[in-house]
């Protein structure tokens, strides 16, 4: 289980090395939506990531935000291991 604050995502470069550091994701990480999507989208066992103040990034980046997130939900469609839960609703999405 991963677990992310959206409060900790203030800036995509931030957000991304904050991504990077609490998912353990490998050092080649190219630190952008789509490299990603393709870390995402090739979780090969059972993982679940939740996603707390999501209202944050969505305040903080609202663009960028938007598509964070839709990363994570397009990616969980694609990837029967992977489990995306956040708290902020689709009509904002």
């Amino acid at each position: 289980m991963i677990i992310l604050d959206g409060r900790q995502m203030k800036d995509p470069g931030q957000t991304h090395a904050y991504l990077k550091k609490q998912m353990n994701l490998p050092f080649y990480y190219g630190c952008n939506l789509d490299a990603l999507y393709d870390i995402l989208t090739a979780v090969g066992e059972r993982e679940e990531i939740y996603l707390f103040h999501g209202n944050r990034v969505l305040i903080n980046m609202p663009e960028y935000g938007r598509n964070l997130i839709q990363v994570f939900k397009d990616a969980q469609e694609e990837n029967a291991n992977l489990r995306f839960w956040t708290n902020v609703g689709k009509e904002v999405l």
